[in-house]
């Protein structure tokens, strides 16, 4: 009878080895049959122990797969693969820019009380001169060629002006048509004033809009005040300290005047 359980568990091993615990179950379940008379109890209890023992080889085979996935991963993590190189990302994104032309009004002097107003125009196939004829505000005329993206910004700043931004700073630009912005400004004091204009390109990085300055633009504009300005300027002021100056010592000699009569 043992003899036989053991043709049976060899049975088993090589069914589990060649196809898996499924088709050992098939084998015993079809040498048994004729077995089963003689004695059932030892026959489950020695397919029971196989069939458990092929679980746990099974279950190590697949623990250690699973570690060896994890030990490569970790590799990858750790710096194996090469990493991307977003710098060269960035210079490839600017090599592949289009030029487009500008130009822009600058005011060479102003008035203390008065405002201007800032033009400056984009196109990529407009030609220099005709985009400064589209320029209607007063000041000297200026141009430059510039790289140029499908979405700009233009930014003008400064701390001896006021500045209003009459278009948005943030555009997307057009191919055939000319691109506008518009500025407001008024002088905060006398003498040489600044104007900062800085014009970018926003890249997508990372999913993200990120600002790129192309070019920057610094100017000096010459605010001045008339002479009868700087009279009222001067009273509003001081206007206490002038009636106490002039009219008090008048109205002192008109005293004295009267009491020496």
């Amino acid at each position: 009878m043992r003899i036989k359980v053991e043709r049976v568990v060899a049975a088993v091993n090589i069914a589990a080895a060649s196809t898996g615990i499924v088709a050992a179950i098939c084998v015993v379940i079809g040498i048994t049959i004729n077995l089963i008379k003689d004695d059932p109890v030892l026959i489950e209890e020695r397919i029971s122990q196989t069939i458990q023992l092929k679980r746990h080889q099974e279950k190590n085979i697949h623990y250690f797969k699973l570690g060896t996935a994890r030990s490569i991963i970790g590799s990858e993590a750790e710096g194996s693969f090469p990493s991307k190189d977003y710098l060269s990302e960035v210079d490839s994104i600017l090599g592949e820019l289009e030029f487009g032309n500008i130009a822009f009004n600058v005011p060479k002097a102003m008035n203390l009380r008065d405002t201007a107003i800032i033009q400056l125009v984009l196109g990529l196939q407009t030609q220099i001169e005709k985009l400064k004829q589209m320029i209607k505000a007063k000041g000297e005329k200026e141009a430059s060629r510039i790289r140029i993206s499908h979405r700009m910004e233009a930014r003008l700043s400064s701390t001896d002006f006021s500045v209003t931004a009459i278009t948005p700073e943030i555009q997307a630009i057009s191919r055939n048509n000319v691109t506008e912005w518009k500025w407001k400004i008024k002088p905060n004091s006398v003498g040489k004033s600044y104007l900062h204009l800085t014009l970018s390109v926003l890249l997508d990085i990372d999913n993200a809009p990120t600002p790129r300055t192309i070019r920057t633009f610094d100017k000096v504009i010459e605010v001045e005040v008339l002479w009868y300005q700087q009279v009222s300027s001067f009273l509003g002021k001081y206007l206490d300290w002038v009636w106490f100056a002039i009219f008090i010592p008048i109205i002192g000699w008109v005293w004295n005047r009267k009491k020496c009569y």
